[in-house]
């Protein structure tokens, strides 16, 4: 199925409640349902067509240069810059394939209209497949030219696509528009048709002067106006404004409107996450800042000859380091500094040492000597240095003690 969709010409800007025409047709092109409702309601098909009013579709012919689509594309607004007297950045053109006559049909709308439109069908989800100029769904045959009679304007269409709009005024007077055209075809030489088909809603109109007006013959259509509408929308038809920038999108673009709530959401939840981090950021280099100056201020209380001071705590654990080495602590380790408190308490003693063990937090010593009393001067000494001392047992004929250092 596919539903076209015929906006009105003159609302703008598109609101929610503006009202348009819809025709659903199926595969075949029989109409099975019509309406006029609000975006909201119209309903959906495998296909949507958008059909332009004629009166927003401005028609001229040109001689276009052999370019490919899409340089021709690029020049084709300022090929018609002179005839239409537009910018060309506002305007959207379109062109139909070159004919014997070296001159092509081009079609042109306002771009800030129709970008308008598609705005406000995206914003229903609807993403029409094409863009045609109204003309353009006519069944058209050849040499005959049709006229689309309206309450206040119409429009007519060559046999061969190029349309003209008009304001409708007296309906026994043929549209001055059509008269016009059909003189400068004769003075052109263009083929002239041999009839004209007037659709019309309102059939007893007088319409009877017509054929002696235009010179040709006319014939009044009685048909319903949603079948005329979409009568040719089967066929193939080159006039499709959707493309170049107004391509439809596929794969995930098309379904980013969709997504616009989540996206937003998201946006909001990252922002209020990134708010908050920087918040913590703050607090803790307001901390850091804190701490920092208050081991600057450790240092400068332990150290005050100190002059520069870069990086206070790495600075006072060299200073550390450096006054345990003068005291004979040896340096960080907790071993090294329980192993030096050892070898001060036993200086200048005639012990040796046998063993030694160390747990992470207690030095152990297995001390030897010859005879007993070689431990007693040192007794006095160990215990004064805060090291813990045993009972000295006798193994292997020499005297052993076992002394224990905490760290």
């Amino acid at each position: 199925m596919i539903v076209a969709i015929f906006p009105p010409a003159h609302a703008d800007p598109i609101g929610a409640d503006t009202p348009f025409d819809w025709v659903l047709a199926g595969t075949a092109g029989e109409v099975l349902r019509t309406g006029t409702d609000t975006l909201s309601h119209i309903p959906r098909a495998k296909r949507t067509c958008l059909a332009l009013p004629a009166c927003r579709v401005l028609f001229t012919e040109l001689a276009l240069p052999p370019v490919s689509s899409a340089k021709l594309a690029a020049l084709l607004p300022f090929a018609v810059e002179d005839k239409l007297m537009s910018d060309p950045a506002t305007i959207h053109a379109v062109a139909a394939p070159t004919r014997s006559a070296a001159e092509s049909i081009v079609a042109v709308v306002d771009k800030r209209w129709l970008q308008g439109m598609l705005d406000a069908l995206a914003m229903h989800d609807i993403f029409p497949d094409q863009a045609l100029p109204e003309s353009e769904l006519l069944q058209r045959d050849a040499q005959c030219w049709m006229v689309v009679l309206r309450d206040r304007e119409g429009f007519f269409v060559r046999d061969d696509g190029f349309a003209v709009a008009f304001d409708c005024g007296d309906a026994h007077e043929p549209p001055l528009a059509l008269t016009l055209a059909l003189k400068e075809a004769a003075q052109s030489k263009r083929a002239l048709p041999q009839r004209v088909r007037v659709t019309s809603p309102d059939t007893s109109t007088g319409l009877a002067a017509w054929p002696e007006k235009l010179g040709m013959t006319v014939e009044v259509v009685a048909r319903p106006a949603p079948r005329e509408r979409i009568a040719g929308l089967g066929a193939v038809r080159p006039l499709d404004f959707l493309i170049g920038p107004f391509a439809k999108k596929s794969g995930w673009t098309v379904h980013v409107p969709l997504l616009r709530p989540a996206l937003v959401l998201a946006a909001l939840v990252l922002g209020v996450h990134v708010a908050f981090s920087a918040i913590d950021w703050w607090k803790l280099e307001r901390e850091r800042r804190s701490i920092e100056s208050v081991m600057t201020a450790a240092f400068k209380s332990a150290f005050p000859d100190a002059r520069a001071i870069v990086d206070p705590a790495l600075q006072m654990r060299r200073n550390l380091d450096t006054l345990r080495r003068e005291r004979g602590l040896g340096s960080d380790s907790e071993f090294q500094i329980a192993l030096a408190r050892a070898a001060a308490a036993l200086s200048g003693s005639a012990v040796r040492i046998g063993e030694v063990r160390w747990n992470g937090e207690q030095l152990a010593l297995d001390l030897e000597a010859e005879r007993d009393d070689a431990f007693v001067p040192l007794a006095s000494r160990l215990v004064a240095s805060g090291v813990k001392t045993g009972v000295v047992e006798k193994r292997a004929g020499k005297a052993h003690l076992q002394v224990r250092i905490d760290k």
